[in-house]
């Protein structure tokens, strides 16, 4: 009845409904959906239960807690360093005696911090700088600090440490003994300081969670977009070369180029951390935009390398019927062609992907592969499979002609 009535209402739009008691009581639910929209979701629900005390809407953040579990200590975001007190000390002058430069932080107070996860010197300033700007923090009172090492001497501001040591000092310290209650009360104040700048989290600069709606209608446009885009091609080749199937000739040989290329790249994931991989300055290749473009760059080479061996062959066929001897006259009458354009190509590809960068090494990776394997297949799948067709027509000619002949 609940779902009824969220569902009745004009532009819900809320997708995977799901509502459910909350336990040991009949008046409250827990309502979940995909929709991301928090002032929507707010709306249609008041508006089914106008008499219902509705909560503020949480986004459950899928996307982010996921990636932040799987990628923790390879994210550059900052993270918590899950920090550790081992000692507060007050700066006296056996302390200054011991390190004289730490004059003026007498009176002050030394902190020994222990973090389980490494951070520079710079950083731990930059908590530290951040943290006034955080509206939960602005009880905090702010004097003189300084970050040293373990023991007491500075740190380089771009090398990791696990342990540091915080010196802060009240101004009036230097001139007046504090009093016990001023103590602790600076104390807590410098300790909150530092324990909250080294927890200091940062979530993703820039997290998208799509609707899973929206995820199904992309997918399914794709697919209507590649089934008109193969059923153009076939009609494109049977037009011109007055044959269904030379088109299914050149779309099984596209999807064979794109069967391989796609299994070579997620190959790559295997083999990129070994000796071998290195040497050939393979990554771990990821399916990114920049390699669908060369997978669709690859497509539209080796559609056009198999027209030309088509077009050779139909000129041929001329001459009489298509036969392998015919195959393999028009095949070698345009190899120097074929061969001539893959090997520039190769060779440009091969300076991109030895100098080009990482940025460019999937792509460039990519097209030296499709190159290679659109060349061989335009020569040995896309017109020899031809045969299959024209051997099967022979037969049945063959067989026609035996029954239509008169027995002697």
């Amino acid at each position: 009845m609940a779902i009824e009535r969220v569902t009745e209402q004009k532009d819900a739009r809320l997708n995977n409904l799901v509502i459910t008691p909350v336990a040991g009581t009949s008046a409250e639910f827990i309502i979940t959906t995909n929709q991301l929209n928090t002032f929507l979701v707010a709306d249609v629900l008041r508006t089914a239960f106008p008499d219902a005390d509705v909560s503020q809407p949480q986004v459950d953040e899928i996307v982010n807690d996921t990636i932040l579990t799987a990628f923790a200590d390879e994210l550059e975001i900052q993270q918590n360093l899950q920090p550790e007190i081992i000692s507060q000390e007050k700066i006296t002058q056996q302390i200054i005696d011991s390190y004289p430069e730490l004059t003026d932080f007498m009176g002050g107070i030394k902190i020994t911090c222990n973090i389980k996860k490494a951070a520079t010197t710079d950083e731990i300033s930059r908590r530290m700088a951040d943290l006034r700007f955080k509206p939960d923090m602005q009880n905090l009172n702010w004097y003189s600090y300084k970050i040293l090492g373990p023991d007491m001497t500075a740190i380089e501001p771009n090398q990791p440490v696990k342990s540091f040591v915080y010196l802060g000092v009240e101004p009036e310290a230097g001139f007046r003994e504090l009093s016990e209650d001023e103590w602790a009360q600076f104390v807590k104040n410098e300790t909150a300081k530092v324990l909250a700048a080294t927890k200091l989290e940062a979530s993703l600069p820039r997290v998208t969670q799509i609707d899973p709606s929206v995820g199904a209608e992309a997918k399914t446009r794709a697919l209507v977009a590649i089934v008109l885009s193969l059923i153009a091609i076939l009609v494109y080749i049977w037009v011109r070369f007055g044959d269904l199937h030379f088109g299914f000739g050149a779309i099984i040989t596209l999807f064979h180029d794109t069967c391989v290329i796609v299994g070579v790249v997620t190959a790559c994931t295997y083999i990129a951390a070994t000796t071998i991989g290195q040497k050939l300055l393979i990554g771990d290749f990821k399916i990114d935009l920049a390699m669908i473009a060369a997978f669709l760059t690859l497509l539209g080479y080796s559609i056009n390398d198999t027209i030309v061996i088509y077009d050779r062959i139909r000129e041929n066929r001329r001459k009489g019927t298509l036969t392998a001897q015919l195959i393999n006259n028009s095949i070698n009458e345009t190899l120097s062609r074929t061969l001539l354009t893959s090997t520039t190509t190769f060779l440009v590809l091969i300076v991109m992907y030895i100098f080009g960068g990482k940025g460019l090494r999937g792509f460039n990776f990519a097209m030296l592969l499709g190159i290679v394997v659109g060349t061989y297949s335009s020569i040995a799948i896309s017109a020899p499979i031809l045969l299959f067709r024209f051997k099967a027509a022979d037969k049945k000619a063959k067989a026609k002609g035996a029954l239509q002949r008169p027995a002697k």
